[in-house]
C-alpha cells in the first residue's frame, strides 16, 4: 500500500530531501500496513520481531495517550485509575473525587500559569495501562487497553531496570535491551510531562550506551524511533520541538528542534494535532469511558491540565453560534466559562464542587480553570507555530478517516447564557471518532479559506491510514 499522503505534491511546503527512513519498526508498519490492501495480513508483530534482531537498530519508545498509564497513590500503591474493583478508588465518591483529582484547592488567584507544571500529589504512573481491572457483582473482568501494541512492539514482558537507572526497561530476551515504554500522570501539564520525557530518554539513553558496551556495539550517538498515540504525540511533539525546557512563558519561542537530538524518527497514532471536540465535551458534560466503568464528572475533569490542552483551535470555529450574527466563538476564553457556568462551573456540579473543594473557596476553582485555559492557550501556539527551518527527525503519521468524528457543536442562548449542543451528526467530519482526520493530519483549511492541497505545519513524510476508532487502531491486526 503506498502512503495516503507524502510531502511531494499534497502540502504548500518546502520538498524533503533527507534520507529515507531504514528503521526496522516503521518498514514493518509499513509493510503490514501494506498487507491490508491484499487478501491476506501479515502481523506487524512478525516482521518487526524478526528485524529487531539487528542491534544497530534504533532503540522505540511508546508513549500512551491521555489515560494510557496506570495510576496509583505513592506510598500505598492503591490503584486511581486503571482498576476498578473493590480496592481501588472509586471517583463517584467524595473521596474517590478527590483521590483522582489534583488539588486544585491549593490554587490561588494570582498564580501565573507556569505553576501549572508544578501541580501535582502524591499520585504517580506505575506502567502502560495494558488493560483494565474491574469488577461487575463481584466478578472480576479484564479489559484490554494498550496489551496489543505493546506485544506487537515487544514491550509486554514489563520488568524492572536495574537499580539506580530510575526507569523501567522491558524484558526483551537475553541480549536485547533496545524497547521502552514512557508512561507518565496524564492528568497533569503536557509541557511537564514533556520535559519529564527529555529525561527519561537521557536515562534511557546512557542504559542502551552501557549494554552497547558490554555487548561490543559501536552505535553513535543514540537516538528513538518513538511511537505515540494521541495526546502522546503531543508530548512528543513538543519535546522534539523544543526539547526539556518550558517555553510557555516567552512570547514567541522559536522551535529549535532540540529533541531531534534524541529522536531519529517519530510516528503519530490518532493524535489530535489541532485538538479535538471532544475534550471539550468532556470539559462540559464529563465522560463515562465504558458502560463497566463510573461516570467521571466535568468538576473532577476540570482538575486535569492536560485536557484543556486538547481543545480545538477557535480558528477552525468549533462552536457555531446558532443565532447566525457570525461571533468567533473562543473554547480557550475563560469568561465564556465563567459568565456561562459551562462544565464544572454549572448549577448541576455545585455537590461536586463542594466535594472537591472542601471548605476551599470556589475562587480557587475559577483562578485554576483560568490559569489552564492561558496556559493551554500557549501550549497550542507554540505547537502550531512555522518553524524556520526542516526537522531533523522523520515524522510518519497513522490516522482513520473511517468514522463520523464530531467537528462542530452548535451554541444556543437560553436564559441569558449560552448552552452547548453536540447533537447535531451532520457537523460531523471522517475521523476515528474522537480526532478528526483534519486534526490529525494538521489540515489548517476552512470553509472559507478553501484550496486543493492540504496546508498544514506537521513535517511528516507520509500518512497511513487506519480503518477503526480511537483506541481500536492500537488493537488492530494491522499492528
Amino acid at each position: 500500500m503506498m502512503p495516503f499522503l507524502s510531502p511531494a505534491g499534497h502540502r504548500k511546503r518546502r520538498a524533503n530531501d533527507r534520507r529515507p527512513c531504514r528503521s526496522a519498526l516503521l518498514l514493518s508498519l509499513v509493510a503490514a500496513l501494506a498487507a491490508c490492501a491484499g487478501p491476506e495480513l501479515i502481523p506487524l508483530g512478525r516482521l518487526y520481531q524478526s528485524s529487531a534482531q539487528n542491534k544497530l537498530r534504533n532503540p522505540v519508545v511508546l508513549i500512551p495517550g491521555i489515560t494510557g498509564s496506570r495510576l496509583v497513590e505513592s506510598g500505598s500503591r492503591r490503584v486511581v485509575w486503571g482498576a476498578f474493583t473493590g480496592h481501588s478508588v472509586d471517583p463517584e465518591t467524595a473521596e474517590g473525587l478527590r483521590d483522582l483529582a489534583l488539588p486544585v484547592w491549593q490554587w490561588q488567584p494570582g498564580w501565573p500559569q507556569q505553576r501549572l507544571a508544578e501541580l501535582q500529589d502524591d499520585i504517580e504512573a506505575s506502567g502502560p495501562l495494558d488493560k483494565v481491572e474491574v469488577e461487575i457483582m463481584g466478578v472480576p473482568l479484564s479489559v484490554n487497553v494498550y496489551l496489543a501494541i505493546l506485544n506487537t512492539l515487544g514491550l509486554g514482558g514489563f520488568r524492572q531496570s536495574p537499580p539506580g537507572l530510575g526507569i523501567d526497561v522491558l524484558d526483551y530476551g537475553k541480549e536485547h535491551y533496545t524497547c521502552f515504554t514512557f508512561f507518565y500522570d496524564w492528568r497533569r501539564d503536557n509541557v511537564a510531562n514533556a520535559v519529564a520525557f527529555g529525561e527519561f530518554l537521557e536515562k534511557a539513553a546512557a542504559f542502551v550506551e552501557k549494554q552497547d558496551r558490554r555487548f561490543g556495539i559501536e552505535r553513535g550517538r543514540v537516538r528513538f524511533d518513538v511511537v505515540a498515540h494521541s495526546m502522546g504525540g503531543l508530548i512528543a511533539r513538543y519535546y522534539l520541538r523544543f526539547g526539556a525546557r518550558d517555553v510557555l512563558s516567552e512570547d514567541d519561542p522559536p522551535v529549535t528542534w532540540a529533541g531531534a537530538d534524541r529522536i531519529a524518527r517519530l510516528v503519530l497514532i490518532g493524535t489530535p494535532n489541532l485538538g479535538s471536540l471532544e475534550a471539550l465535551r468532556t470539559l462540559l458534560e464529563g465522560k463515562q469511558y465504558s458502560v463497566l466503568l463510573p461516570r467521571f464528572q466535568p468538576a473532577l475533569m476540570a482538575t486535569f491540565p492536560s485536557l484543556y490542552q486538547l481543545l480545538p483551535r477557535a480558528r477552525h470555529r468549533p462552536l457555531i453560534d446558532a443565532s447566525g450574527d457570525g461571533r468567533r466563538l473562543d473554547p480557550y476564553s475563560p469568561e465564556l466559562w465563567l459568565n456561562n457556568a459551562w462544565g464544572a462551573f454549572s448549577e448541576e456540579q455545585a455537590p461536586y464542587r463542594r466535594q472537591l473543594l472542601q471548605g476551599a473557596g470556589e475562587e480557587s476553582l475559577r483562578a485554576f480553570v483560568t490559569a489552564a485555559l492561558e496556559r493551554a492557550r500557549r501550549f497550542v501556539a507554540a505547537l502550531d507555530k512555522e518553524p524556520g527551518t526542516e526537522c531533523p527527525a522523520d515524522v510518519f503519521l497513522f490516522a482513520s478517516r473511517s468514522i463520523p468524528t464530531p467537528n462542530q457543536a452548535r451554541v444556543y442562548e437560553k436564559g441569558g447564557r449560552l448552552e452547548v449542543d453536540f447533537s447535531d451528526g451532520s457537523l460531523s467530519k471522517p475521523g476515528d471518532g474522537t480526532v478528526t482526520f483534519a486534526s490529525a493530519v494538521g489540515d489548517e483549511r476552512t470553509p472559507e479559506h478553501w484550496g486543493p492541497w492540504l496546508e498544514t505545519n506537521l513535517p511528516f513524510k507520509a500518512v497511513y491510514l487506519f480503518d477503526g476508532d480511537h483506541l481500536g487502531m492500537t488493537r488492530s491486526r494491522s499492528f
